[in-house]
């Protein structure tokens, strides 16, 4: 999503500090962005001398498997209170928060008071066709990987 909204021009809503290549700070969005742009139009770029016509007919020889009517039917449906149960229970732990600053835990230990609100905005959000604006944006954190070259400094 990060790549498609930066290719396509669209400002993403990065306010943190972000290091260059030389280790340097880079404040502010606009000047995040267009580094951001400039990394991901090289990690995307196709080598020279790569065929783009065989990756073209490779992926065209795979046959992926169809959904049935009923996974189709159930992917559609409403989302239910089971539903978002269920996957609160399969949340990681111990993770840093999303946007609203709350971690898995606090849902954890108030789910009766959030998750009835929370299938009332889903709810709205469906018959509307676009979920709120503030579930919309992430927090995009870089972690470079130890023991890896990246392009970010330390």
């Amino acid at each position: 999503m990060l790549a498609w909204l930066l290719r396509w021009g669209h400002p993403v809503p990065i306010s943190q500090m972000h290091r260059g290549p030389s280790s340097e700070m880079i404040l502010g969005q606009l000047r995040v962005n267009s580094h951001l742009q400039e990394h991901l139009r090289a990690i995307y770029t196709i080598p020279c001398g790569v065929d783009v016509t065989r990756i073209g007919e490779y992926l065209d020889g795979l046959r992926l498997p169809c959904l049935t009517e009923a996974q189709l039917e159930e992917l559609e449906g409403e989302v239910s209170l089971d539903d978002l149960v269920e996957a609160l229970g399969r949340m990681v732990s111990r993770k840093a928060p999303g946007p609203d600053r709350l971690p898995v835990e606090f849902y954890r230990t108030y789910p009766d008071a959030i998750l009835l609100r929370l299938l009332e905005i889903l709810h709205e959000a469906r018959g509307e066709g676009l979920l709120p604006e503030n579930m919309r944006e992430a927090l995009i954190v870089m972690l470079p990987k130890p023991g890896k070259g990246n392009t970010y400094g330390r």
